[in-house]
């Protein structure tokens, strides 16, 4: 009997604890993560968002 797999690609994003440029990896972080490039994440790679305001567009990307 074949089973349905369902694989739902995400990043994870991560700042080292030694990093001499922390404040600029957050910074980075926060603006991948946020508004348009997340949206663009989403609708591309199928990504589930980091912003909530881009939950729609994980849906409709999700039906195509």
């Amino acid at each position: 009997m074949m089973q349905r797999q369902t694989t739902l690609p995400n990043q994870v994003f991560a700042i080292n604890k030694d990093s001499k440029k922390a404040e600029q990896a957050f910074e980075l972080i926060t603006y991948i993560a946020a508004g348009d490039f997340d949206k663009k994440m989403t609708e591309e790679a199928l990504c589930i968002p980091a912003d909530k305001a881009n939950a729609d567009a994980w849906r409709q990307s999700c039906r195509k």
